[in-house]
């Protein structure tokens, strides 16, 4: 029971999420696509039941939560879900901090893990809980009773509604100080596992020169009316753009959209609208044989030929700097021969091997393979060569590199790939070097615990922010696959 009398909510007591990842140890290979914030460390006050009860409250640590049997009735029988309208319980809660999980951290209250979205650090919150699984639960904010210093005004209007942002309640400075702290968190037992002599350098978050007006590139959609708009969180509606247009694009592309007439839009519609550095917006229809089919862009002095349909880093303001750091990780002299496994369309190949002996991309994307080899041509790049094909299967074929760069999907990469790289590392013409890139610190984390695990090492990660006003996070990470410096 509580001891101290003036504090009239009831303090919960958590496991830290590093204390989790020691006893949770079923790190699964299929993790899922998305992840949300959550609550950090909160604290009950009174818990509210509609539709059904919460029978696992009864046997909840009590050293964990107290709670007063006459202020929480709990019914005898769990009605069955099925037919039941009103199915959820509000949690009323102090936030004291917020996190980004994987599926193996977060913090527990009744025995589970609750996952909630749009929670500012200070906050009293009204918690709505929508879903429940046997230790995992998923709710949103019903109301802010009482809001934190840190909370801000959202300057988007249909920000919370739209599914595009989740910080936009927080400045910029608290943003990169969550996602500083989630990276720091997130890793700290994984670099445990190297001997101090060989600690890995964790920098800070790269911040974005602008948090606004970043994306060159978008998937817009029309609703039935044939208003643009993005989707709303969790489902397929589409919530239509705000008079502003959206924030997280330049006011070329957003003047682009406001000019596009109702005669020019088809309801239920898809658009794919790019713009490139000299500020020209193209957009194309998805699944439609129509020009334009490509754009053209420059980076690292290499002018791209980028399909309408293809990927490429979105942000314009950090992909400069994205290249650059790439290129100091290799650290080429000039002889040495690059593989690029995912290359896509040879936004990292090609800059590469401007600097090195030789450099193979392989990518199992046919069209990005046509314009990597058309921009080497275009570019008069002849040490480079393109392979359509899976990565584990054409990189067997190929063997190895001096260094090898991977820059998997967000589903990261195979673990029979994981084991072809520390084989290639060991060889004595193996490779020595590895740029492992990723959109996704949960499946990074699970490939980098493999690789050390198999005696490679982390030597530096560079966290960088390549999605503002997002959960999202850049990770870009330097491995010694041969165990040693050399």
């Amino acid at each position: 029971m509580p001891t101290d009398e003036s504090d009239s909510i009831d303090q919960v007591v958590f496991t830290s999420s590093q204390q989790v990842s020691k006893k949770d140890r079923r790190l699964k290979r299929n993790l899922p696509e998305r992840y949300h914030f959550i609550l950090g460390r909160l604290r009950v006050e009174r818990i509210v039941y509609e539709g059904y009860g919460i029978s696992y409250l009864e046997s909840s640590d009590p050293a964990s939560i107290y709670v007063e049997p006459k202020s929480y009735p709990i019914p005898e029988k769990r009605p069955g879900r099925k037919g039941k309208k009103g199915k959820f319980f509000e949690i009323r809660a102090a936030v004291e901090g917020i996190l980004v999980p994987s599926p193996v951290t977060g913090e527990e209250l009744l025995g589970r893990t609750y996952f909630i979205a749009y929670g500012a650090p200070g906050d009293i919150l009204e918690v709505r809980i929508q879903r429940e699984k046997k230790n995992l639960a998923w709710g949103y904010v019903h109301r802010v009773i009482q809001p934190s210093n840190l909370r801000e005004t959202p300057p988007c209007p249909v920000f919370g509604e739209c599914g595009g942002c989740q910080m936009q309640h927080l400045s910029y400075e608290t943003e990169i100080a969550v996602k500083e702290e989630f990276i720091r968190d997130f890793f700290s037992h994984l670099l445990r596992k190297q001997p101090k002599a060989d600690a890995a350098k964790v920098f800070p978050v790269k911040a974005s020169d602008s948090r606004f007006a970043y994306r060159n590139h978008i998937q817009i959609k029309t609703d039935r009316e044939c208003r643009l708009g993005f989707f709303s969180r969790g489902n397929k509606r589409v919530v239509p753009l705000p008079e502003q247009g959206c924030l997280l694009l330049p006011q070329e592309m957003n003047s682009f959209l406001r000019g596009l007439s109702v005669e020019q839009l088809r309801p239920n519609d898809n658009f794919r609208v790019r713009q490139n550095s000299n500020n020209q917006v193209l957009a194309k229809r998805l699944n439609q044989e129509e020009a334009p089919t490509h754009i053209e862009d420059t980076v690292d002095g290499i002018r791209f030929r980028i399909k309408m349909d293809n990927f490429f880093q979105i942000n314009r303001y950090q992909l400069s700097y994205w290249i650059e750091l790439i290129v100091a990780l290799a650290d080429l002299q000039g002889s040495e021969t690059v593989l690029d496994l995912y290359c896509g369309g040879g936004l990292i190949t090609l800059p590469l091997a401007k600097r090195a002996q030789s450099a193979v991309g392989i990518e199992i994307n046919p069209m990005s393979i046509r314009d990597a080899r058309a921009t080497a041509e275009e570019n008069g790049i002849e040490n480079v060569r393109f392979i359509a094909g899976d990565a584990l299967e054409q990189a067997q074929l190929i063997g190895s590199a001096d260094v090898i760069v991977v820059d998997p999907p967000r589903a990261g990469c195979d673990q029979a790939l994981i084991d072809w790289l520390i084989a290639t590392g060991r060889g004595k013409l193996g490779a020595k070097k590895l740029i492992y890139i990723s959109c996704n610190p949960a499946t990074f984390f699970r490939d980098a615990d493999l690789l050390l695990s198999k005696g490679a090492l982390l030597k530096e990660l560079h966290p960088v922010d390549m999605f503002p006003m997002t959960y999202h996070v850049e990770i870009i990470s330097l491995f010694h696959l041969s165990g040693s410096e050399e």
